[in-house]
Formats: structure tokens, C-alpha cells, sequence
């Protein structure tokens, strides 16, 4: 695929279709399918062909179409080239995880070529990838070494609500021994970047959870407050960062509620642009159910905007046509939308 001249064309979004034996095929599928996607961006699947077939069949049977209607317009970039004559519906392999790597390889080198602009990734299988050796735990930490990126951040998009995590993919016990003065820094600081050059933020407001209930209560439901994350809090402040905290996390995400009257203003709720949570659920949890289906998943700190559903590959439902695409299409609409304003950023008026 050419390098782009025309920088009045359609961003041009690299997606690549997940485990083959989940719902990423099926999900990409109905969202190229969407005409509204079609007008805001250019697709193009990361993968192989062969690999969507299947998929095709099956959304295509319930509705009396024919597979290649499903797959005809759809443009192709080689990714995976690893066999996959043994994965089937649902079921995890080697085989499913190291070709959805293989195929977030080449995406990543598409979007580092100026090929594309931006880069969205279906779900993958992290026990796939370890039964294929890989060291990773999820997509965050392979693009990260895919792009030599140091300072990066895991961070859910819900309507004006910005969740980015300390830890990521960890066993609870240990994401707790990895609250450390560094990582909440370092998260800081990318989603206060990110706020200042992304959104255009003068002075982002952000709020820092605690790790235990009631935020440590003074030391006597935990020490990690006090030793750690308020320290980094205040490490932040030095450098011009205006965070806030730890406060409670209950407390703290209540105040984003739908249901609560919050948001009239045009805001999901409170005062604040983003909030950094100390582990994975402790931020998912809100963010998705605030995002409502429609929360994104987005990788701050990489060279390039990259963003995904905020789901799994739904092994239980896979080849059953029935996968929801909202999250995924959400993905697509924000990464084109993102992918402009950069565009627009890097070039100026005119």
C-alpha cells in the first residue's frame, strides 16, 4: 500500500481482526460493513483473508446474504501468516495467538511507515499468546515494545471521562505491590500530556484513586497512600501537574454517575478531566459502565493514536453471529477522529 500524498483524504485506519477463534472477525466485519464508518475513514484489515471466511459464513447465513458480499469491499493488508487450519470457534491456541500477533506486527509497521494514520486493534487472547510463547500480557505492553515507547498508559475513553491505570493485566496481589511512587508518576504525567496536547487543555484536572478502601484511612486499611501514591501526587504538583488525591475510589466515581444528575453542563460529572485508578478493575468497572457499550480503550504515550473495544474476545459466543459491534465501531469513530485533529495539529491551518 502507497504512502499517502493527500492529507485531504479520509484518515486511513489499520484494524486488525483479533483471535481468529473470538468475536474480533465478526465484530470487524459488521463494522466495515457500516456505511457511516465508510464515509469518516478508510478501513484496512490487517490479516488474511482466508481467516475472515468463516466469519463471513456465519453472519451471512441468518440473513440470506452471500459471504462474499460481507468480504468484497473490504480492503486487505497481509498480516498473519501463520496456519490456522486447527483453530476453531471458541476454542484457544497457539496457533490463533501468534498469527493476531503477527498481524499487530504489521499493522504497527504500517502506521510507523506513515501508511495509515491511526491503529485499531480487536480483542486478543492473552492465554493464546502465552501458549505461543509470547511475553506479553496484553496488546498495551506488545505496543509499547513494538514502538520503544517508555511512558505509556492504559486509559479508557467514556463520554468526557479520561481512566488511565498504574498497573494493567496483573494478578490483584501483585498489582498492588506495583503501586509505586514511579508508576503513578509516570501515568500522570502521560495523561496530564495527553490532556494539555491532546484535548487542548490549558490546566487538566485530575484525580488520583487510592489502592485500598477509603483510600488507606489514614494508614490503618493500608500504607500504600502514604507511601506511594501521595508522594507522587505531590512529585506531580512540582512539575506543573494539578492532580488531586488519593481520594476513595467509590467516592470518587460516584460522582460521574449518570444517574446522578452530573453531566448537565455537558460533563460526565464532577470536576475533573481525568482520573488516574491504581489497578484494572478499579477503573473498568466504572468506565465501562458509564461508557454504556461504548467505551474505548485508548494507548496514550505511543508515537501514534491506537484504540480498541473495552471487551475480550467473548470465546463463549464466538461463531454465533450475535457480537455486539458497538464498542468496536466507537474504537473506529474515535481513532479517525483523533487521527484529524492530529493531522490538523502537525499541519497547520490550510
Amino acid at each position: 500500500m502507497p504512502a499517502r500524498k493527500n492529507q485531504a483524504l479520509r484518515p486511513v485506519i489499520a484494524l486488525t481482526p483479533g483471535d481468529p477463534a473470538g468475536i474480533g472477525p465478526e465484530i470487524v466485519l459488521r463494522a466495515a460493513a457500516d456505511p457511516a464508518l465508510a464515509r469518516l475513514c478508510r478501513l484496512v484489515v490487517v490479516g488474511d483473508r482466508k481467516a475472515m471466511e468463516p466469519a463471513a459464513r456465519v453472519l451471512s447465513a441468518p440473513r440470506g446474504r452471500k459471504t462474499k458480499n460481507f468480504l468484497k469491499n473490504l480492503e486487505f493488508l497481509e498480516g498473519g501468516k501463520t496456519r490456522l487450519r486447527d483453530v476453531q470457534w471458541g476454542k484457544t491456541s497457539a496457533a490463533a495467538g501468534r498469527f493476531s500477533y503477527e498481524c499487530l506486527e504489521s499493522a504497527v509497521r504500517l502506521v510507523l511507515a506513515g501508511k495509515a494514520d491511526a491503529l485499531v486493534t480487536a480483542p486478543i487472547s492473552k492465554k493464546a499468546w502465552a501458549l505461543a510463547g509470547l511475553p506479553y500480557p496484553g496488546h498495551t505492553e506488545a505496543l509499547a515494545e513494538l514502538t520503544r515507547t517508555k511512558e505509556y498508559a492504559m486509559t479508557f475513553f467514556a463520554d468526557n471521562l479520561r481512566v488511565a491505570l498504574v498497573t494493567t493485566h496483573l494478578p490483584l496481589r501483585k498489582a498492588a505491590r506495583a503501586v509505586r511512587r514511579r508508576a503513578v508518576l509516570r501515568t500522570l504525567r502521560v495523561l496530564d500530556r495527553w490532556l494539555r496536547e491532546g484535548e487542548g487543555k490549558a490546566r487538566p484536572r485530575i484525580a488520583v484513586t487510592g489502592l485500598n478502601p477509603h483510600a488507606g484511612e489514614g494508614g490503618s486499611l493500608g500504607i500504600e497512600e502514604e507511601r506511594e501514591i501521595s508522594p507522587a501526587i505531590a512529585a506531580a504538583g512540582e512539575e506543573g501537574i494539578p492532580a488531586e488525591g488519593p481520594f476513595p475510589a467509590d467516592a470518587l466515581f460516584s460522582q460521574f454517575s449518570r444517574f446522578s444528575g452530573a453531566g448537565r453542563s455537558g460533563r460526565t460529572g464532577g470536576k475533573w478531566d481525568g482520573i488516574v485508578a491504581m489497578y484494572h478493575d478499579q477503573g473498568l468497572i466504572a468506565a465501562k459502565l458509564l461508557g454504556r457499550g461504548r467505551a474505548v480503550n485508548v494507548t496514550l504515550g505511543l508515537p501514534f493514536i491506537r484504540t480498541s473495544p473495552d471487551h475480550g474476545t467473548a470465546f463463549d459466543i464466538a461463531g454465533r453471529g450475535v457480537a455486539d459491534p458497538r464498542s468496536l465501531i466507537e474504537a473506529v469513530r474515535l481513532a479517525a477522529r483523533l487521527a484529524k485533529r492530529t493531522r490538523r495539529m502537525n499541519t497547520g491551518p490550510g
